[in-house]
């Protein structure tokens, strides 16, 4: 008898604690003027500046592939803020493959090479490319609606005064340099952010081992043989830069042969 006593004692005791809550949660819910509040998840701030996880799915690092091979890849994004690639939530435009060509060298140890290319710091030029239109006209080393960057950089030398007149161009537009095509004006840039874009695409345009590919998925073509290079490396490094500016990067190597 005593020990149903308590066991009923326990169970009201609960059970005003919940109603009691409920009512505080209820109440709560309202504000001064009686409107209903939205309830809001918080986060950690830990949280709030993680890096985006960026993840390069295919192909797998240490990968053998043979020189002129076509190689797919496919690349994941999640982001605490900014949502997951795989619902649709990250501009494709934003994310990046960059791929970079070392030839083996003698004793084959690529370590510090391999990691000298993994700590480049993105190019503002490129972080501003980014964020823009820029690629859905453009791309690196192949022809879109617009010039590559290779032509671009094979036409114009990377000289202060050629990079401030082409940062005019992205600024204030042109037409009739490329034929009858007309390249918009961009007034959200500034003088200086047009010049680091233009900077950075006569440099990349140039760098003949070195490539840009936007978007989570596609597919690139490894080069033919050069002459003097038994084998060599690819690393591929994929990335992404979120809402509050924090970029997130993943890399993986491949070998060819």
């Amino acid at each position: 008898m005593k020990s149903t006593c308590i066991l009923v004692l326990i169970s009201a005791t609960i059970y005003v604690s919940v109603y009691w809550n409920g009512l505080l949660a209820k109440d709560n819910a309202f504000s001064e003027n009686g409107k209903q509040n939205t309830w809001v998840p918080t986060r950690h701030p830990a949280q709030e500046n993680s890096p985006p996880q960026v993840k390069i799915l295919m192909p797998e690092a240490d990968q053998v592939y043979t020189w002129g091979t076509q190689v797919r890849y496919t690349i994941n994004v999640s982001d605490v803020k900014d949502g997951e690639s795989k619902y649709g939530e990250i501009n494709a435009n934003e994310v990046l493959l960059e791929i970079t060509y070392l030839p083996v060298t003698k004793g084959g140890v690529m370590t510090e090479q391999i990691k000298k290319v993994q700590a480049t710091q993105e190019p503002r030029g490129l972080a501003l490319i980014k964020k823009s239109t820029c690629f859905g006209c453009h791309a690196d080393k192949t022809r879109v609606a617009g010039p590559s960057f290779l032509e671009i950089a094979g036409k114009y030398e990377p000289r202060p005064e050629m990079i401030k007149t082409l940062g005019t161009h992205i600024v204030k537009g042109s037409s009739g340099i490329w034929g009858s095509m007309e390249m918009p004006a961009h007034p959200d840039f500034t003088q200086e952010e047009a010049k680091q874009i233009a900077d950075y695409i006569l440099r990349q345009g140039a760098n003949k081992y070195h490539w840009v590919y936007p978007g989570l998925e596609g597919a690139f073509r490894v080069i033919e043989k050069p002459e003097n290079d038994s084998e060599g490396i690819y690393i591929l490094t994929a990335s992404y830069t979120n809402k509050t500016n924090v970029l997130g990067k993943h890399s993986v190597v491949l070998k060819i042969r």
